[in-house]
C-alpha cells in the first residue's frame, strides 16, 4: 500500500537536499522573497503553511496523489521551520478568521491586509 507520509519524508529528507539544500533554508529564502513582494513580514513557517493551502485548493478541484504527498511534505517543512524559528504568539490576522469568514469577506471585497512593515506571525 502506498504511503503519502513515506513519500513526503523521502522528498523532504532525501537526496533532494543535495540539489536544493535544507528545506528550512529554502523556505527562509522564499519567505524573504514573499515578504519583499507583499510588503509585510512572512515567516518560513507561514510560507510552508501557505503551500499546504495551495495543495488543499488543488485537491478540492481534482484529486491527485501528488497533492496529498505535497500537503504532508509542506506540513513537515512547516514543522521544521517552526522548530527553527522558536515559539511565536498566534497572530490575529493569521489565525482569528475562519475560512468561511475569509471567503465571505473576500467575495465582498474586504481584505485582511497587514499594514506594511508590520510583522505577520
Amino acid at each position: 500500500m502506498k504511503s503519502a507520509l513515506k513519500e513526503a519524508d523521502q522528498a523532504v529528507n532525501g537526496p533532494r537536499q543535495k540539489s536544493y539544500g535544507s528545506p528550512v533554508d529554502g523556505f527562509e529564502k522564499l519567505a524573504k522573497m514573499w515578504s519583499a513582494f507583499l510588503g509585510i513580514q512572512v515567516s518560513a513557517r507561514q510560507t510552508a503553511v501557505m503551500m499546504v493551502l495551495l495543495k488543499v485548493m488543488r485537491e478540492s478541484h481534482r484529486h491527485t496523489w501528488d497533492n496529498l504527498v505535497d500537503m504532508v511534505g509542506y506540513a513537515e517543512i512547516a514543522g521544521m521551520c517552526a522548530q527553527a524559528e522558536g515559539p511565536e504568539p498566534p497572530s490575529e490576522v493569521f489565525y482569528s478568521k475562519s475560512v468561511e469568514e475569509i471567503l465571505k469577506a473576500n467575495d465582498a471585497g474586504v481584505t485582511f491586509a497587514v499594514p506594511p512593515k508590520q510583522e505577520w506571525r
